[in-house]
C-alpha cells in the first residue's frame, strides 16, 4: 500500500513539473503572439517608423546617415550633418513607413512578398532635390541617377533575396505568417486548457487536492506574464539608454502591447491561484470541525463519580420516595414430625403418619419455627 502511494505521488510530481514547463512556454508564446498580431492588425509598426528618424537608425555599429554618406555619396562637399538633416527633413521616414507597411500587409493578408526596387530610391532622391540643393548646393543630375542605380542594384538584389528566403518563403515565411495568425492563438489557448484539465483529472484520480493543481498552474502562468510585463515596461527606456533611438521608437508599440497583454495574463493566473488556495482551505475546514468535539478521558469521568462514603444511605432516603424491594417468594414449609403422635415422618411430603395413620395437615411457616 505504501509503495502504491509513493508511486502515485511520484507520478503527480512528474506530471506537475511537465505541465509547469509546458504552461510556462505556451503562456510566453501566447502573450507574444497576441501582442504581435495586435500591432500588425492596427498597423502600429508603419506609424512608429513614420514618427522616427532614419538618421538615428543604427546598423552594424553605423548610423544610416553614415552608411549613406560613406557607401553611396562619397563626396567631400557633403557632410554627415547634411545627410542627417536631409533624412530628418525629407520624405525618407515616409518612404520607410510605406515600405514597412507593405511588409505589414504581407504578414496580415499574405500575397506576393514585397521587393525593393532601385528606381524607388532614385524617385526618393528626386522628391528631395530642392532640399538637397538648398542644403548642399548640389544638383541631382541624370549621370548621378545612373551612378546611384549602379551602386544600389547589387545591394538591393542581395537584400531582396536574403529577406525572401528568411521571411518570404519556406519555413521562415510560414513561421512569420503563423506568428501573427489568429490560429496560433487558438491552438495555444486550447493547449493551455488541455493542460489544466489534464492536471485536474490527474490530481482527482490520485486523490490529491484540485486546489493544489490550480495553484501550480497559476504559478506556472504567472512567471512568464510578470517577466513580460517587466520587459514591456523597461524595454523602451533600456533601448534609449543604449542610444538605440530608432529601435526604441519602432519597438514602443510592441512593448506596450506586450505589457498590457501580459498584465491581463498575470491577473488571470493570480485568480487561478486564489481559487486553488480557497479550495484547499475549504477542504481542510470539515476535518477541523469534526476534530473539535473529542470525548473526555476516562480518568476524568471516574473522578467526577462520588465516592462510596458520600453516597447517602438507604435509611436517609424518605420512605415515600423509596421504592420497596421485592420480597423473595418463600418455598412451602415441610413437616418433619407427626402432628398427632410426634413420630418422625420418613417422607416430609407424606399425607399420613406411618405410625398412627393420622392425616397430616399442611404446615404453616409459623409452626415450623
Amino acid at each position: 500500500m505504501k509503495n502504491e502511494r509513493k508511486t502515485g505521488r511520484a507520478a503527480v510530481a512528474l506530471v506537475s513539473i511537465l505541465c509547469f514547463v509546458l504552461v510556462l512556454i505556451c503562456t510566453l508564446a501566447l502573450v507574444i503572439a497576441v501582442s504581435a498580431r495586435h500591432c500588425v492588425t492596427t498597423r502600429a509598426f508603419p506609424e512608429a517608423v513614420a514618427a522616427s528618424s532614419f538618421a538615428e537608425l543604427n546598423i552594424g555599429g553605423r548610423t544610416a546617415a553614415q552608411i549613406v554618406l560613406e557607401d553611396f555619396i562619397a563626396d567631400d562637399r557633403v557632410t554627415l550633418e547634411d545627410v542627417e538633416h536631409l533624412m530628418e527633413e525629407g520624405t525618407f521616414s515616409e518612404y520607410g513607413a510605406d515600405l514597412v507597411g507593405r511588409y505589414n500587409t504581407y504578414l496580415a493578408e499574405g500575397g506576393e512578398f514585397p521587393q525593393l526596387n532601385v528606381n524607388e530610391f532614385v524617385l526618393l532622391i528626386e522628391q528631395n532635390e530642392d532640399l538637397i540643393l538648398e542644403r548642399t548646393g548640389l544638383e541631382f543630375l541624370e549621370p548621378d541617377k545612373e551612378k546611384l542605380r549602379a551602386n544600389l542594384s547589387a545591394s538591393i538584389d542581395s537584400y531582396n533575396q536574403e529577406l525572401k528566403q528568411s521571411v518570404g518563403s519556406g519555413i521562415g515565411g510560414f513561421g512569420a505568417r503563423a506568428a501573427v495568425s489568429v490560429w496560433l492563438e487558438v491552438v495555444l489557448g486550447l493547449v493551455l486548457i488541455a493542460l489544466l484539465v489534464w492536471m485536474i483529472v490527474l490530481y482527482v484520480r490520485r486523490s490529491c487536492r484540485v486546489g493544489t493543481a490550480l495553484k501550480v498552474y497559476g504559478v506556472a502562468a504567472f512567471i512568464p506574464c510578470i517577466l513580460l510585463v517587466i520587459c514591456g515596461l523597461a524595454g523602451v527606456p533600456v533601448l534609449k539608454a543604449l542610444e538605440a533611438i530608432f529601435a526604441a521608437g519602432v519597438a514602443a508599440p510592441l512593448a506596450k502591447s506586450v505589457a498590457v497583454t501580459a498584465a491581463v495574463g498575470s491577473l488571470v493566473s493570480v485568480l487561478l491561484f486564489a481559487i486553488g488556495f480557497f479550495m484547499n482551505r475549504m477542504a481542510k475546514k470539515p476535518a477541523a470541525v469534526t476534530a473539535e468535539p473529542s470525548p473526555e478521558p476516562a480518568a476524568e469521568v471516574t473522578e467526577s463519580v462520588p465516592e462510596e462514603d458520600s453516597v447517602p444511605a438507604a435509611e436517609e432516603t424518605p420512605a415515600e420516595e423509596a421504592t420497596p424491594a421485592a420480597e423473595p417468594e418463600e418455598e412451602p414449609a415441610l413437616r418433619r414430625f407427626c402432628m398427632n403422635c410426634g413420630g418422625p415422618l420418613v417422607n416430609p411430603d407424606a399425607k399420613f403418619c406411618y405410625k398412627c395413620g393420622n392425616v397430616q395437615e399442611e404446615l404453616h411457616p409459623a409452626e415450623d419455627k
